[in-house]
């Protein structure tokens, strides 16, 4: 996630299109020289006008096709003067909560932080069979094969849900106890895996800022609180834990992850954007996270009022800030690399899942293009992290991950089939290097080819390899159930013990984060041969 600390971060600009009044074009053409020549007066009185030609209230929001992004470095003069002399900046008035603001001392923040334990988040006595006991209590279960029939489907009767047209069936693996239960035992975990789920959600919950809503890494970029507060986000939802949990549903984290989405929400500017730090930095990495968040807890809950128009912008700006070659760098429409190419393709798959949303296919189509560059073999199943022969096991897994989601690639496609066997020859979970970076990717990858190599060679591995390493001091809350930082080249050094463990976390919830697209032999949704 780290860039050169001394760059700049582009100017993002909205251009709307050609529903801009006569009034509001006279006004982006007269406004910056009103100002410069007449001091703060007339800034006023601009002011004014402007406030006058807005758009109602409940007016509807421009489409998706007709929102742009203009890059002004600011050190540069812009590409098409026009553009910019015709465009007002974005408004910067909702500024992001820094650091200092927060008041955090960074060197001590998680044993600062400790006493925000929400309600029943401490001193509860959790043993692997109540864990299962309480996931097998309801039943009505959505598994591969079985067709979700209308909103809220696998929800339970009563359950404060029905109806509500924006929750996505993909996700209710998380939500349904029944459904996850089922999940779980049939996708390879077990009581303990649950358990260390459970203390490492605690570690997290009490890791939180108290009265910020955000976390803070504790080596590493520390000030990029966008990304750590959407990791540490994330392992909540997937186990189904929401701001609006359904009725009679587990709502002990409902304030934690509340606080966190709010938190995100006040880094969001107005083109889409999450920007953190006193320079309000954009990191195309932390914006893609911070959007993947919003948009599961959007498909959770189907909350239209807090998340609807946020998610929407987020995606807008993922789009626009396409590179022309089909990839995403760490600024604007730069040529980038497949690591962070991997985080647009989540946010955005994450974003389909989302009823109400809209996706630019074509976007999706040009990062498919991009990954056609990255890829190597007779069947494209190596990946490189710029140019395609110089690729390793994990910038594979992170391409292979794209193609389920961009292309459909099953357990029946060559790539897939050919790209589960390299990862398996080439780091196997328990060997080598301790890399959870490599390992979240590699483990989804390999959940979604599924057979017997992951059922009797990797998931046995994985989640085994995991359980041995979750630190385990009850008497010592700064660290109980967290994981140390790993010894991978970038979350470890990177995101330390925070981004080691939200790692960790999403890799042992892989067998119900996500519901498979595909199956083998057992009525699976879809199935595409020979891709």
């Amino acid at each position: 996630m780290s860039e050169d600390k001394n760059s700049r971060a582009p100017v993002i600009q909205i251009i709307k299109g050609a529903e801009l009044t006569k009034s509001e074009q006279l006004l982006n053409r007269v406004l910056p020289a009103c100002v410069a020549s007449a001091g703060i007066h007339v800034l006023l009185a601009g002011g004014v006008f402007a406030l006058s030609t807005l758009a109602p209230v409940g007016t509807k929001a421009a489409e998706p096709d007709k929102v742009e992004v203009a890059v002004e470095e600011s050190t540069e003069k812009p590409e098409d003067k026009n553009l910019t002399e015709t465009t007002p900046s974005i408004d910067e008035s909702s500024t992001t909560v820094t650091i200092e603001e927060a008041k955090l001392d960074t060197n001590t923040v998680q044993s600062n932080v400790t006493e925000n334990i929400p309600a029943g988040a401490e001193g509860t006595q959790t043993t692997p069979t109540d864990v299962l006991n309480q996931l097998g209590k309801e039943s009505n279960a959505i598994l591969p094969g079985m067709e979700a029939t209308g909103p809220g489907a696998g929800m339970a009767k009563g359950s404060g849900n029905e109806g509500l047209g924006a929750v996505s069936a993909n996700l209710a693996g998380r939500q349904n106890q029944g459904t996850k239960a089922t999940l779980l035992k049939t996708g390879g975990g077990n009581a303990e895996s649950e358990l260390a789920v459970a203390t490492g959600l605690n570690w997290l919950a009490k890791t939180q800022v108290k009265d910020v809503g955000c976390w803070v890494y504790d080596r590493g970029d520390i000030e990029d609180t966008v990304s750590a507060t959407g990791f540490a986000l994330l392992p909540f939802l997937a186990a189904g834990q929401t701001h609006k949990p359904a009725q009679g549903a587990d709502d002990k984290y409902k304030k934690t992850v509340k606080d966190g989405l709010l938190y995100l929400l006040k880094c969001q500017k107005a083109d889409g954007s999450f920007r953190f730090g006193k320079e309000n930095t954009l990191n195309m990495y932390s914006n893609a996270i911070a959007a993947v968040t919003l948009c599961e807890a959007y498909g959770m809950t189907g909350d239209k009022t807090l998340l609807l128009e946020p998610v929407q912008r987020a995606v807008n700006f993922i789009e626009a800030s396409q590179a022309g070659n089909g990839s995403w760098g760490y600024k604007v429409k730069t040529d980038g690399d497949t690591s962070i190419v991997g985080w647009q393709v989540q946010a955005l798959h994450s974003a389909k899942l989302c009823k109400g949303i809209k996706v630019n296919a074509k976007v999706l189509d040009k990062a498919s293009k991009f990954l056609d560059t990255m890829a190597t073999g007779t069947s494209r199943y190596k990946y490189g992290y710029r140019v395609a022969n110089e690729y390793n096991e994990t910038t594979t897994a992170v391409g292979l991950l794209c193609r389920y989601y961009l292309n459909g690639w099953g357990p029946n496609s060559a790539g897939m089939r050919d790209g589960a066997d390299y990862l398996m020859k080439t780091h196997k979970p328990g060997e080598k290097e301790y890399d959870m970076y490599y390992f979240y990717y590699a483990t989804q990858v390999m959940h979604f080819y599924g057979g017997d190599a992951w059922n009797k060679e990797w998931n046995p591995a994985m989640r085994d390899f995991l359980l041995k390493l979750q630190v385990k001091e009850p008497k010592n809350i700064k660290v109980d159930g967290s994981w140390d930082p790993d010894k991978g080249r970038f979350i470890g050094p990177s995101c330390g013990r925070h981004g080691t463990t939200c790692m960790a976390l999403l890799t042992l919830e892989v067998y119900y984060r996500h519901l498979p697209l595909y199956g083998r032999g057992t009525g699976g949704m879809s199935d595409l041969e020979g891709k």
